[in-house]
């Protein structure tokens, strides 16, 4: 719950963002998907996004900062290199871990590659 009230603080305003866009001005949000993504090296990975944009997404800082061992146990490399694409977001292990398309934006985890 500690890490629920921390993420909704720090994405405050783009949910309320989101909220006035869906339902006061009424219009469509659309949601990134990534179509490809790659290891590269450390705890960075190589994304394509369904708009053709390709960008390097660093999970380093996200990794060591987090205390959840849901997550903490990616920062084993060789089973951060194990990531896979499922519905358009970044998973890991069936699910041991799954980061949507639209949090690596809103986690500032993403590098022009």
């Amino acid at each position: 719950m500690k890490n629920l009230k921390a993420l909704i603080n720090q994405e405050k305003k783009n949910i309320i963002d989101a909220w006035i866009k869906f339902f006061i001005l009424k219009e469509k949000i659309s949601f990134k998907k990534i179509t490809k993504v790659k290891y590269l090296s450390d705890y960075k990975l190589k994304v394509v996004f369904d708009n053709g944009e390709k960008r390097i997404a660093d999970f380093k800082d996200f990794l060591f900062k987090s205390h959840n061992p849901m997550t903490t146990q990616f920062r084993d490399k060789k089973r951060f290199k194990n990531v896979s694409i499922a519905f358009g977001h970044l998973t890991w292990e069936d699910g041991q871990m799954d980061i949507p398309a639209e949090s690596i934006y809103t986690m500032n985890l993403l590098q022009n590659s």
